[in-house]
């Protein structure tokens, strides 16, 4: 029996070590699942950090600078170049983007956005519109369309160019030349390329497009087959180092890529050399190439490690640019103003706190809506008048749900908040109308002296109201039922036309408007000294006789134009304040003291004091001084807050150097732009600019900024 109890004794100990050896072999399945768990997921090394900051240390002290490596600086933080981003701009410039091939197009676009530059704009040059108006895009080899690929997406809000080729076109064009093993030949080569196979995997990876995923991993499928033993590819350092982009892009491990037992990145790091450099080859020698692919594949997987976006996504880096806001209270104008477009409410409630108006914001199911602004709060009258939002854009109101300010501001003209109710209307367009001598109706500029109709519209429907106020040229008139007004004959110009719907104890019939009028003067072969215009010149003063932004010298005949003649500064501030279509008051005060109120240039030169266009700490303005090409280029420059993009040390001029530095980057934008230009070598920075100048100047201002600035006629 106690043998018995012994024998049950051991196999209950058996048991107990059987079990408890299963635990521990459990526990150390479990520790090495969890190891290699932890092993699985993607880890940027230290090695590899080194690795990248030797490889960027010698990039850095490249003469010249590598633009492949941009992408690479700008992800990774580190400083440029002094002076590259307008280097790279004066080449753009110089070849007016116009590149000997797709690839130097694409190379040249993401190094300028890396640096910090917008490629839609630069001195009017848009690069991505150039890509997608390339002549046979959609034929070029799978490399030069995935390039192309890479930045079609960078698109302009502000363009109003027609396109050869959109991203979807091309991204057909680079799945249409995959080879049937999954792999993209290199240019018309029947077989398959690494090099090409991974950049075209990259360009996918960009759209991360789920429909076609099976193309990625056909292409995947086909490296695996094509990496070597020893884990690389080609025996190639750069064409390691694309895979290991594309790999990443695509949200793939290249730690984990290791059909062959070595994975490439182990590869790579071993092409590294003692000084930083990366060898092409496995020798000695450092190859340029090479060095920057490496760094720009450890950069990329880098990002992936951290869960960041990818290498060649959001880059272009669009320049700020100005937006009107107007607050339009029950009973009148609380507020308005330019400010640099940014994200909307963050822009509105800086312009509120920069004018010291208090608000108080309502969060709702579609975002933040105003309360109150200025004391004003919702249902001031009892019913459901409430703040309003809308955003013009391109001549359009929109009109935001709720008054929620969420919409983007990129290519918008101007921010309304106005109290009101849902059904308020936004006039947006007026329309003359006019019956001619020989009894024809005729619509659009009103010639001076005519009498016309004027009736308002919002989205191409008239405005059929009664009793709506309108305010032109000091004229007090009211819509009749059919919401027109008559005007009396008015001299050439451009008039602000103030509308108004204000009602007591109740919210306006109609949001608060400034429109503007433009009427023509005489043509210019009206004109008895036409003849003097310049040839180069009589397109530009003929349109701007049109607009109303000249007018002729005398007010009996022969009728003079006088386009020799000098212009002062009060006409040309004048004639910049009607291409800006802002509204001023004549009796306004500018501080000048030799500008009086009531003189018919004192409130424009209030208002472009009050604007920043005109230095408003001097005692005098000198209105009847005729302007010289610099001030006039300088008015310009703050009127549109037009940019410089290149170095001053390209321009073109012998005699402007020893001129101030803001005087020097007034004459480069607007010599960028092409808006003014010199002769024979010199700006002529102190000679007086004359009125068929202005004229060119101001159409050009017109005609270059269309689609980057709001257009004014």
């Amino acid at each position: 029996m106690q043998q018995i109890y012994k024998l049950q004794q051991k196999a209950v100990i058996a048991l107990l070590l059987v079990s408890l050896l299963a635990s521990l072999a459990a526990g150390t399945i479990h520790a090495a699942e969890a190891k290699q768990d932890k092993a699985a997921a993607p880890r940027f090394t230290k090695e590899m950090g080194d690795a990248l900051k030797r490889a960027e240390d010698v990039l850095a002290n490249s003469k010249p600078f590598s633009d492949a490596a941009a992408v690479g600086f700008v992800k990774n933080g580190r400083a440029f170049p002094k002076g590259y981003l307008e280097e790279k701009a004066d080449l753009i410039m110089a070849k007016k983007g116009q590149f000997d091939n797709v690839t130097d197009l694409v190379d040249t676009a993401i190094s300028y956005m890396a640096a910090g530059g917008d490629i839609n704009d630069i001195a009017g040059i848009d690069l991505q519109t150039l890509l997608l108006n390339y002549p046979d895009l959609e034929n070029k080899d799978a490399e030069q369309l995935a390039q192309a690929f890479l930045i079609s997406w960078y698109y302009s809000p502000y363009s109003i160019s027609r396109n050869s080729y959109y991203p979807d076109l091309i991204y057909s064009a680079i799945l249409s030349s995959q080879l049937k093993d999954g792999s993209w030949p290199d240019g018309n080569a029947k077989e398959g390329n690494v090099w090409t196979t991974a950049r075209a995997l990259t360009a996918l990876g960009r759209q991360g497009d789920p429909e076609v995923d099976k193309m990625p991993n056909a292409g995947l499928a086909w490296l695996k087959s094509a990496q070597a033993s020893d884990g690389g590819f080609d025996s190639s350092t750069a064409t390691t180092a694309q895979v290991i982009i594309a790999l990443s892009t695509l949200g793939d491990d290249a730690a984990a890529f290791t059909p062959s037992g070595q994975q490439p990145l182990n590869f790579l790091l071993s092409r590294q050399l003692p000084g930083g450099g990366f060898s092409e080859d496995g020798s000695s020698k450092v190859s340029a190439v090479a060095t920057e692919q490496a760094y720009l594949a450890l950069t990329a997987y880098k990002l992936f490690a951290e869960g960041k976006e990818g290498l060649y996504t959001d880059l272009n880096n669009r320049r700020s640019r100005q937006i009107w806001i107007q607050i339009e209270g029950p009973e009148g104008t609380i507020a308005e103003g330019r400010v640099p477009a940014g994200e909307p409410l963050e822009t509105v409630t800086a312009f509120l706190k920069q004018a010291k108006i208090p608000y108080v914001l309502d969060e709702n199911e579609h975002g933040f809506a105003f309360k109150s602004i200025g004391g004003i709060a919702n249902g001031k009258f009892g019913g459901k008048d409430h703040w309003n939002a809308a955003l013009l854009d391109w001549g359009s109101w929109f009109k935001l749900a709720d008054g929620v300010i969420s919409a983007s501001l990129h290519g918008r003209e101007r921010i309304l908040i106005y109290y009101g109710n849902k059904s308020t209307p936004l006039i947006n367009e007026i329309r003359t109308e006019w019956t001619d001598k020989q009894g024809n109706k005729s619509s659009g500029n009103p010639t001076a002296g005519e009498k016309f109709d004027l009736t308002f519209y919002k989205e191409g429907s008239p405005v059929a109201t009664s009793g709506i106020n309108v305010t032109i040229n000091g004229q007090k008139l009211v819509t009749d039922k059919n919401g027109k007004v008559s005007v009396t004959g008015l001299p050439a110009g451009v008039y602000d036309v103030v509308v108004t719907g204000y009602r007591k104890n109740a919210a306006p019939s109609i949001a608060k408007q400034t429109l503007f009028l433009h009427v023509s003067s005489l043509e210019l072969a009206s004109f008895a000294d036409q003849g003097k215009v310049a040839k180069w010149a009589r397109n530009h003063i003929s349109n701007a006789l049109y607009a109303g932004l000249i007018k002729g010298v005398s007010s009996k005949p022969p009728m003079m134009l006088a386009p020799k003649d000098q212009l002062t500064r009060a006409e040309f501030v004048t004639m910049l304040m009607r291409m800006l279509h802002v509204a001023v008051d004549r009796q306004a005060k500018s501080g000048y003291s030799d500008v009086p109120t009531g003189k018919w240039y004192s409130g424009n030169i209030a208002k472009a004091a009050e604007l920043g266009i005109i230095d408003s700490s001097k005692q005098k303005f000198e209105p009847n001084r005729a302007i010289t090409r610099l001030e006039a280029a300088e008015m310009i420059v703050k009127a549109y807050a037009i940019p410089t993009f290149g170095t001053t040390s390209k321009l073109p001029f012998n005699d402007v150097s020893k001129l101030p530095l803001a005087s020097q980057q007034a004459i480069q934008a607007v010599y960028e732009y092409q808006i003014m230009k010199g002769t024979d070598g010199a700006f002529n920075p102190h000679k007086s600019i004359l009125r068929e100048e202005v004229a060119t100047v101001l159409m050009r201002v017109n005609e270059l900024l269309t689609g980057m600035y709001v257009r004014v006629l």
